[in-house]
């Protein structure tokens, strides 16, 4: 991510950059042709009525451009700025964004390892620390 303007109003311009590296996308037309191979087993042939998507497999050319036009995430990203006190960390332990003074992350990009469940308690909780730590950062305030 990066900043869209010199504003706090600016919105920032968010770069995914799926397939930054050409090794995510070899690696995903990969398994596009081993969920293929599955698809055509006996036993799956028989209760496959039809292909969905892509309609084309007909070169890793397809697949490509199948890929880069329909990838995206499902679910929602975390631990793309990962929280700690490590070179690696983007994010301080009290949610500070590195090289941003006033700046604290409070969602699931903090999370150093992805958890096992759904992440939403955890990002909940992320935001209630920080509300808090916000909070007692001003004298006279109090967090609850």
């Amino acid at each position: 991510m990066r900043l869209g303007g010199l504003s706090v109003n600016d919105a920032p311009i968010i770069e995914a950059n799926y397939f930054g590296e050409e090794n995510d996308l070899e690696r995903t037309v990969a398994g596009l042709r081993i969920l293929e191979n599955l698809a055509r087993q006996p036993s799956l042939a028989r209760i496959i009525e039809r292909r969905v998507l892509p309609v084309r497999m007909d070169s890793d050319d397809d697949l490509r451009a199948h890929i880069r036009e329909t990838a995206t995430t499902v679910f929602h990203p975390c631990g793309t700025c990962p929280m700690g006190t490590g070179r690696q960390a983007v994010v301080t332990p009290d949610l500070r964004l590195r090289g941003f003074d006033g700046l604290r992350i409070a969602d699931a990009s903090v999370m150093p390892s992805i958890p096992s469940t759904n992440i939403h308690a955890a990002t909940i909780m992320i935001a209630e620390r920080a509300a808090h730590m916000v909070q007692n950062a001003f004298p006279g305030s109090q967090a609850t």
